[in-house]
């Protein structure tokens, strides 16, 4: 608890700047809070699946001064979640009421495109909300209704349209997609085009020493990328495996057994980098370096990243080096 007030207090400044705890809450989420970073239209094979990179936005008039309008929409949502048979649905439509319901500025409407888009882009768009969806856009003008090919009503629930941070969502991310979203900073306007970069995975990462020994451990290897390892060998998702790997494998252990690369952590020249990360680019729909059957969504497809890493391993070494000598000095995987 004492660790987690420290990290508030250092990136907000504490309690004392906000007019209240709540707002202190409200306003800037912890740093240690997983948020998402939504799957957006081009990410995958299929264009159209996900969130969209643009879209627009309207304001509308502030009407609610009337507990009149707050008991219709309260009213609104209850026969709605009543429909979805929630059994919380008075409850909730109650909520919106009058004198329960003073602003507006959490209350938005969006058309059924965006809704569709949007859960898509969490990985939270299943076969019947898309049969739902198939179903309301052919209805007639004054009767269409959001239910699937077995009459059932899909449940429409509210939405909060601003996500900053990524975790994994129902499987709607894939590793190499973390290098494609590196790959795409380091060529951008954005990368300030420093000597050495690093980067690792956001979920399971946690810094127990001063950063200044990463870059230490880098030059003691007198190469330009460096990853850490791993005791984890064979098997799949990031291990070898399978006879196109073979070379691969004997090549390391021939080279230094027991440690193998791990995608986890890695710290490298940008130019460089930049190189290995384009080459892993290419083989991001390799059928060999996925395990997943023909009917896995899209995205499921993708190839694991540190499987590519270290079949390319070979092809980039001496340059591209793991930090497998004496104990492990770059990080440890467990």
């Amino acid at each position: 608890m004492i660790h987690k007030i420290e990290l508030q207090k250092f990136t907000r400044g504490g309690i004392a700047f906000n007019k209240s705890y709540t707002d202190f809450s409200k306003r800037f989420g912890n740093m240690e809070t997983p948020g998402y970073k939504m799957l957006l239209k081009g990410d995958l094979k299929d264009p159209g699946v996900g969130f969209y990179k643009t879209f627009n936005e309207g304001l509308m008039e502030d009407f609610f001064t009337s507990s009149l309008v707050y008991d219709e929409i309260g009213e609104s949502i209850t026969a709605t979640l009543q429909q979805q048979g929630d059994p919380e649905a008075e409850n909730i439509g109650n909520l919106y009421k009058g004198g329960q319901s003073n602003k507006s500025d959490a209350f938005g409407v969006v058309s059924i495109d965006f809704y569709k888009a949007f859960k898509e882009g969490k990985g939270e768009w299943e076969i019947e909300d898309e049969q739902a969806f198939q179903n309301y856009k052919k209805g007639r003008p004054g009767n269409k209704f959001f239910r699937d090919n077995s009459g059932r009503y899909r449940r429409v629930e509210p939405i909060k349209t601003y996500f900053d941070a990524m975790i994994e969502k129902n499987g709607m991310y894939s590793h190499i997609m973390k290098e494609e979203w590196v790959l795409e900073y380091l060529e951008s306007d954005n990368f300030p085009n420093t000597e050495l970069v690093m980067w690792c995975d956001a979920g399971d990462v946690i810094f127990i020493d001063n950063p200044q020994r990463i870059i230490d451990v880098f030059y003691e290897y007198d190469c330009d990328l460096l990853y850490s390892t791993t005791t984890f060998f064979h098997g799949d998702k990031g291990g070898y495996h399978d006879d196109f790997m073979e070379d691969a494998a004997r090549w390391q252990n021939e080279l230094k057994p027991n440690l193998y690369l791990n995608a986890g952590v890695v710290i490298g020249r940008p130019d460089f980098a930049k190189e290995v990360l384009r080459a892993m680019l290419e083989l991001k729909w390799d059928k060999r370096f996925t395990q997943h059957p023909p009917e896995a969504p899209e995205h499921m497809k993708m190839a694991d990243d540190q499987e590519v890493l270290r079949y390319l391993h070979p092809k980039f070494y001496p340059r591209m080096k793991i930090d497998n000598e004496d104990d492990r000095k770059l990080a440890w995987r467990h």
